[in-house]
């Protein structure tokens, strides 16, 4: 009863926090989640303790992660790790007796043979590697071994790629795409006494399976380039058809990672003529702070002023709302924002101090500025305040989304309005590269 308490619990706690944080968290793939009984998800670690909330928050809450046990000397973190229940794993570059993983790894045990879940980050740190790195064989070595001591309990391994578009920017997007159980049974078969070559095995095809849910590129600006190419490519004319889903836009950035790879192979001076203009083009995108596609966009006059009516009205109505939203969540948002540039250096903390910020910020800020109230107005005010306060931030939040947007595309529309040969360079720009991929992808089909 406790246990499920606690995993509502933090489904709450994980898909709020990280939920605020990302403006869109799209998940594919739950057809391949077993609906009982045991489990092991793994997944790719690049975005310290948000990848766990995303895990948590999206795909099961009944999953007990396994996480470094430093995360214990943090007193903020302790009240969620009696939340989420996770298993201590002990790592030799923590300067910690590494012989306690055998009661981890026991644990662990126990819990699959009971038909519990399990999640774990193979790779065994969090990274800012624009690719899946080495995987460690913790992963193959608790599947194998509960099978040994329970009769070949067999145990769906299930890779989970997190696949960010920004993962240090606030409010920006996550997909989480699940891909088909791994069947251990081969391997199974063939351990016995600790087997290495049986762990090596299913290793190697968790990290395939791995690899084929996720984004892997050689460099970032690799990465860059090919988002360029897929993001042009799927949209050649923004103005019409719906934007494409996270899914779709990562399985075509997936396509042409593979066909470019194919075609620089063949025809590597054509790729690398092709691949400098996209560089450039993006390049200047970002001098000009533009997306591809307001460059494409024709703004047609009508469609703006629509837009624009629209967004400003919704705004005006939700005026007193968001004003009393940044009146009590003003401050809090300051600080956790504050605390998230200067507490660290690593881009990949970025977010987790955000969302840990928030979660112990907000609501301490929200509590004295009740009793305040309270002391000033009487107790049903204060009561009042501290309930009005999180729905009048999520209230100014979707605000400030709305204007953001609308301060972007009113920058763009002036710009591209009153720099008319930076318009067209950006324009020719884009046809040529839109010319070449398709031509690229008829001769080479996928």
């Amino acid at each position: 009863m406790l246990d499920r308490f606690l995993d509502l619990v933090s489904l709450v706690v994980c898909r709020l926090s990280v939920g605020v944080y990302f403006r869109r968290v799209e998940v594919v793939g739950r057809e391949h989640l077993p609906p009982e009984g045991p489990m092991l998800l793994v997944g790719n670690h690049t975005n310290a303790l948000v990848d766990p909330g995303l895990i948590v928050g999206f795909v099961t809450p009944r999953v007990r992660m396994l996480a470094k046990s430093t995360l214990w000397k943090n007193p903020i973190l302790r009240p969620l790790l009696w939340i989420g229940r996770p298993v201590p794993v002990y790592r030799r570059m923590d300067g910690v007796d590494v012989t306690q993983n055998l009661a981890a790894f026991a644990r662990s045990r126990e819990l699959l043979s009971r038909g519990g879940a399990i999640a774990i980050f193979p790779e065994g740190i969090s990274h800012n590697e624009p690719a899946l790195q080495g995987l460690r064989t913790g992963a193959a070595r608790i599947v194998l071994e509960t099978a040994s001591e329970h009769d070949g309990l067999r145990i769906p391994v299930v890779p989970v790629g997190l696949v960010f578009d920004a993962r240090t920017r606030f409010r920006s997007n996550v997909l989480l795409r699940i891909g088909p159980p791994l069947d251990p049974g081969p391997e199974i078969e063939s351990y016995s006494g600790g087997s290495r070559k049986a762990v090596r095995r299913l290793t190697e095809r968790i990290a395939a399976a791995l690899e084929a849910v996720t984004l892997n590129y050689d460099s970032w600006e690799e990465s860059r380039v090919i988002g360029r190419v897929a993001e042009l490519y799927a949209r050649p004319d923004p103005d019409t058809g719906q934007a494409p889903s996270l899914a779709q836009q990562a399985e075509l950035r997936k396509t042409f990672t593979e066909g470019y790879r194919e075609v620089a192979r063949r025809d590597p001076r054509r790729i690398a003529s092709l691949y400098r203009e996209v560089r450039e083009y993006d390049r200047l995108l970002s001098l000009s702070s533009l997306r591809d596609a307001q460059v494409a966009s024709r703004y047609d006059r009508a469609r703006v002023v629509r837009y624009t009516a629209s967004v400003l009205s919704t705004l005006l109505i939700r005026l007193p709302a968001t004003l009393v939203g940044l009146v009590l969540n003003g401050l809090p948002y300051q600080a956790s924002a504050l605390a998230a540039r200067k507490l660290t250096a690593n881009p990949g903390d970025v977010a987790t101090y955000a969302i840990v910020g928030g979660l112990v910020l907000f609501p301490l800020f929200w509590l004295l500025q009740s009793v305040f109230v309270g002391l000033l107005a009487g107790a049903a005010w204060g009561v009042l305040c501290f309930a009005i306060s999180p729905l009048s931030a999520y209230i100014a939040l979707r605000a400030r989304d709305r204007r953001e947007r609308l301060l972007q595309e009113a920058r763009a529309y002036l710009l591209l309005r009153t720099r008319t040969r930076l318009r067209e360079d950006l324009r020719l720009r884009r046809e040529s590269i839109l010319g070449q991929v398709s031509r690229l992808v008829r001769e080479y089909p996928p």
